[in-house]
């Protein structure tokens, strides 16, 4: 992504008919690129837009209307838009009292370099954003503000862009009520309740009934031709899709697609959140170098 420029900040005037409007529409950007890590770790996925709107916060607080100002805000910000193959995040430790900032500050030494994002089997480690680096490390404890960066190799993004295709297709081909549940090993299982959509079942209008033209439970047997574990058949005996029923049966089906998560691998802190397809949606759309 191309780095801000003077030219790219509005001036408080125009910033304050923009404000509303623009400010509402960054929060909702963020809704999917804001992570919370276990009990009091965020991460904020960073891109030209969240940079301009943290620069334009910054200008109309401080009330600056010296170019020269302005450029200090953008030298000091334009580090964190994410360059090629790499993604851009600010590491957030949220405390909500003095006490846990001194007993967790010390402990979180190390902490910008322990996040990962872990895509399948594939693990990318985080590094600390260089030019900030510097002024964020202590010996003794830690800051409640780093900013990190992923880089990443053409596997990573395919990977990454394979997972969003599953997603995608799982969720045309079946209904939101789901659960994820992370595995272990790398996969993660959808659970959901099944409902078929239109023309997937063996009935000819789309939900299967029985002989006397009432849906059975969950519309999911064919009918007279449908087997007892609901695996439906069509008049020509043809089954359905075999993945809209799990092996015992059962109203539920578990699905397995390939897992984005991120991880905190700290030894005072370990933790894990799955990502849904909206985030890595997101997360591509920054490697794509779009703003949108």
């Amino acid at each position: 992504m191309d780095r801000l420029s003077i030219n790219d900040i509005w001036d408080l005037r125009e910033y304050e008919r923009r404000r509303d409007d623009y400010r509402s529409w960054i929060i909702e950007r963020k809704r999917n690129r804001r992570i919370t890590i276990g009990d009091f770790i965020t991460v904020v996925f960073e891109n030209r837009d969240t940079v301009k709107f943290q620069i334009q916060e910054m200008v109309r607080a401080e009330r600056m209307i010296d170019d020269a100002r302005v450029q200090e805000e953008l030298n000091a910000y334009n580090p964190l838009i994410p360059g090629d193959s790499e993604l851009s995040a600010t590491l957030f430790l949220e405390f909500t009292d003095e006490a846990s900032m001194r007993e967790w500050l010390p402990r979180l030494i190390g902490i910008e370099r322990a996040v990962q994002l872990r895509i399948g089997n594939r693990v990318v480690s985080c590094e600390p954003e260089e030019e900030h680096a510097d002024m964020l490390t202590r010996s003794d404890v830690t800051s409640s503000v780093h900013y990190i960066r992923f880089p990443l190799d053409a596997r990573d993004v395919a990977a990454l862009q394979d997972s969003a295709l599953q997603d995608s297709a799982l969720q045309n081909s079946t209904s939101h009520n789901s659960a994820l549940q992370e595995n272990g090993d790398g996969t993660i299982s959808r659970t959901m309740e099944h409902h078929e959509l239109p023309g997937e079942s063996g009935g000819g209008s789309g939900e299967s009934g029985d002989a006397s033209g009432s849906g059975s439970e969950g519309g999911e047997s064919g009918g007279n031709n449908g087997s007892e574990g609901g695996e439906s058949a069509d008049e020509n005996g043809s089954e359905s899709r075999s993945e809209s029923r799990s092996e015992s049966g059962g109203d539920n089906a578990s699905v397995t697609v390939s897992a984005v998560a991120l991880a905190i691998d700290h030894p005072a802190y370990k933790a894990s959140t799955l990502l849904t397809g909206a985030m890595v949606e997101e997360l591509l759309s920054d490697l794509d170098g779009h703003s949108h």
